[in-house]
């Protein structure tokens, strides 16, 4: 893999497109194109490490992981590498949240596609309008249609301001949580017995307000 690995890399630097392909159990195989257009194919058994026991590959994000323990990452680093080479690696710790191990161009494709898909969905919703964007997202997230009409629009709004700017950063907290706090209004709306006591008249005198500073 070293070998074929080292190969793509001289081909990308030379301007030659590299296509990876994992449809050949036991070998490393991936596609580019010669000067005069011809596809070409290049196949390499699959190494076997007695150092590297991975485990199972798992599909996450429409895409294959491999998961490998931080102990394996410390012992035979150009192995793992070698792994994050053909898609994402999965490292598990012992005494912390797992890693992700990703190669640099495979983030700022996926970085590129988020961007593009948050600008075509902003003109999505220019262009068809709230109600009909409402109407797409609900099977999407089906507890929208609790949401009153006008906080349903509002919802799509939100959502796709949060996805836009979520998307030219790079970070994704936004939209997890404006989807988060959208989902607990819809919950409040799917109780009608909430919804009135919620939006009732306060008769009641609860007292001052004590100061904020105060133990």
């Amino acid at each position: 893999m070293a070998g074929l690995s080292h190969l793509a890399q001289r081909l990308r630097q030379a301007g030659y497109p590299v296509t990876w392909d994992g449809e050949f159990p036991g070998h490393d195989r991936f596609y580019s194109t010669g000067p005069f257009g011809n596809r070409l194919e290049f196949l390499q058994p699959e190494p076997r490490s007695p150092r590297l026991a991975r485990n199972p590959e798992k599909v996450q994000n429409s895409g294959m992981v491999v998961e490998v323990q931080w102990s394996e990452l410390q012992r035979d680093p150009k192995a793992v590498a070698a792994l994050a080479d053909r898609g994402d690696v999965r490292v598990r710790r012992r005494d912390g949240a797992a890693l992700l191990l990703t190669r640099e161009d495979r983030a700022s494709s996926t970085a590129e596609g988020a961007v593009t898909v948050a600008r075509a969905l902003r003109n999505l919703l220019v262009h068809v309008g709230p109600q009909a964007t409402a109407a797409a997202l609900i099977d999407e997230f089906p507890w929208s249609d609790f949401l009153p009409e006008p906080d349903r629009a509002q919802f799509v709004t939100d959502f796709v301001r949060a996805f836009q700017a979520s998307a030219e950063v790079g970070h994704w907290a936004q939209v997890s949580q404006t989807v988060r706090e959208w989902k607990a209004t819809a919950a409040v709306h799917a109780d009608p017995g909430l919804v009135r006591q919620l939006s009732g008249s306060l008769d009641d005198d609860f007292g001052a307000v004590p100061d904020p500073t105060e133990d």
